[in-house]
């Protein structure tokens, strides 16, 4: 329900924004223009979390990486206002480390069983994502201007399910599985909502067109990534819980906007 609410005010900013914008009738600020932008978004994505039984094998995760490509389209709403519709998709990485002591294996192993943070990096959550954002200018130079923009996207991610086994060989030949994992990529094939800030600078380049540099803040209430653990060493009791990724993160938002600059009037 709060996810609804959080929607529909954004719905309502979105349209209270372009109708009182309309009444600007200003028109050589770069608001007016319609313009074709790409942005690049490199990110540090929020850790897993893990629910469960953690310090017997030293479970753990760490933030991890990851980069968003989007093609915005601008649509003016006067001389301050810009509405960007944009497309693209990301990738994000997840990470799950553990340390299993090599006494507890039946019979012991030569050494410790240790998955690091780095060694376990997985960088597979693939996400398409479209959404509309408010835009704002701020007029500081000639030649540069403060920019602030908030906006929602709707995100969805095609990878299919997957189940991992860990498994030790023995001198025999045969294998012992001592932790099997099963995770979902893609929120259970159902879209997410996620929400987003950005505050930043654009300059106006010798040739015309326009360079931003931003920081983004992006929300996301859904865990669209999720999956299980059980570990089985030995005779040890089983342990089993759950970790999940949502997506929340913070990025440099760099756009590049084909656009013809026109000097806005402070």
């Amino acid at each position: 329900m709060r996810l609804k609410q959080v929607a529909l005010l954004i719905f309502l900013i979105l349209t209270t924004v372009s109708v009182l914008s309309q009444a600007d009738t200003v028109t050589d600020g770069v608001g007016t223009l319609k313009n074709w932008g790409i942005s690049i978004i490199p990110l540090l994505a929020q850790k897993n979390k893990i629910q469960g039984e953690k310090s017997a094998y030293h479970l753990a995760s760490s933030p991890q990486t990851g980069m968003e490509v989007l093609i915005n389209y601008f649509a003016g709403l006067g001389q301050r206002y810009s509405l960007i519709y944009s497309v693209g998709g990301g990738v994000m990485a997840h990470n799950f480390s553990f340390s299993i002591p090599k006494q507890l294996f039946d019979p012991p192993e030569d050494v410790d069983i240790e998955y690091s943070k780095g060694f376990t990096r997985e960088l597979d959550l693939l996400y398409f994502k479209a959404g509309v954002a408010v835009q704002r200018i701020f007029p500081a130079h000639s030649r540069s201007h403060w920019v602030a923009l908030a906006g929602a996207t709707i995100a969805y991610s095609p990878t299919t399910d997957a189940g991992t086994d860990y498994a030790i060989a023995r001198t025999d030949g045969s294998e012992q599985t001592y932790l099997s994992t099963d995770d979902n990529y893609n929120n259970h094939g159902k879209p997410w909502f996620n929400f987003h800030l950005d505050a930043g600078k654009e300059w106006r380049l010798n040739w015309g067109h326009l360079l931003q540099a931003m920081i983004r803040l992006n929300l996301s209430p859904t865990k669209f990534f999720s999956g299980t653990y059980t570990f089985k060493v030995g005779n040890q009791p089983p342990v089993s819980g759950k970790y999940s990724v949502s997506g929340t993160y913070i990025g440099i938002n760099l756009s590049y906007v084909f656009s013809r600059y026109k000097k806005i009037k402070p």
